[in-house]
């Protein structure tokens, strides 16, 4: 359970360092090359974990390897962010070096998303904010344009430089940000004000149990997922309902499931699972958002800050600033 007073580490600069590092799968060559020269782009100065391009089965890497990288760049006064290189799977298995009383010491910025969820859940067991953002072998090395593959499903889709300056640089001077992407739907409508929270679903159901397992009351809960056929979204979804996850939620901000429609024939929608799981729940629920997994430029969302959902003819969400302006830590 996360504290009541949490943590915004240190808005980045131009020139600062940052660490790559690989706590999951396995790296492209390319991607990365590409990922590092937008950061680059960026006005920030790139160290990599020494396993980044390391490949043990499907993890980058061995478990001690990947562990050592990224605690030791996390703890390095140097790194002023930590950035995933990609998802996949991996960081269940050696989140447990990431205690609260770790993180605490060393809290600084840490961007990801997808099996990086898992990461997210001990920065916000621990009260530090993160930043559901892109990756750097992926949406970082798309650049700001939509890619799409030819079986439709798209991965990666780039990510938005807007909403990613504001988030991890504080670009803008306000004190609140308000998103209101146009492909967002309403699925039932109402205002809502809570902490910012969430990520992968198949990552935040895997967590029930663990010592990393979602505190969701008084939240705006983000969930969003990739290529999972509906009834699969419907378990994992009903396993959140039976665990009481939902219980103290005030709204949710959905993504946009690509690859998880129904095969062509199909009676139902995924739109109707999402609207049979969450509809009578009587808060505001939205979705198609273009955030983590999506075919869209992904937006760059924190975790851990005061937000309200707005879900009417058009859906916004406004944030707090999620990074400290000022002197380091």
């Amino acid at each position: 359970m996360a504290p009541r007073a949490w943590t915004k580490p240190r808005a980045l600069r131009e020139g600062d360092l940052v660490a790559v590092v690989a706590p999951s799968g396995p790296v492209p060559h390319a991607g990365l090359v590409r990922g590092l020269r937008e950061l680059e782009r960026h006005g920030l100065r790139v160290r990599l974990g020494a396993s980044v391009l390391a490949r043990t089965r499907y993890f980058a890497g061995d478990d001690d390897h990947r562990l050592v990288d990224l605690v030791s760049l996390w703890a390095n006064p140097e790194v002023k962010a930590v950035f995933s290189a990609r998802g996949g799977y991996g960081s269940a298995r050696i989140v447990d070096a990431l205690t609260p009383s770790f993180l605490r010491k060393h809290p600084k910025i840490f961007c990801g998303y997808s099996d990086l969820t898992t990461i997210h859940l001990a920065c916000a067991r621990a009260g530090l904010v993160s930043i559901h953002g892109p990756m750097v072998a992926w949406d970082v090395a798309a650049g700001d344009a939509p890619v799409r593959r030819a079986d439709g499903i798209a991965r990666p889709g780039g990510y938005d430089a807007s909403s990613f300056r504001a988030m991890l640089f504080g670009e803008g001077g306000a004190a609140a940000r308000t998103l209101a992407p146009r492909e967002a739907k309403t699925l039932v409508p109402g205002i809502a004000r809570g902490r910012l929270v969430g990520g992968c679903l198949t990552l935040i159901a895997a967590a029930l149990g663990t010592p990393e397992e979602l505190d969701t009351r008084d939240s705006i809960l983000l969930l969003e997922d990739v290529i999972e056929p509906p009834y699969r979204i419907d378990r994992m979804l009903t396993q959140l309902r039976r665990a009481g996850a939902f219980d103290g939620v005030k709204g949710i901000l959905l993504g946009d499931f690509p690859g998880c429609d129904p095969k062509p024939g199909a009676d139902y929608a995924l739109v109707d699972v999402l609207r049979d799981r969450l509809g009578d729940l009587g808060i505001p629920v939205a979705w198609r958002a273009p955030y983590g997994h999506t075919a869209r430029r992904a937006l760059t969302l924190p975790l851990g800050v005061g937000a309200t959902l707005e879900a009417g003819r058009t859906v916004r969400l406004t944030v707090e600033a999620p990074v400290a302006r000022g002197a380091d830590r």
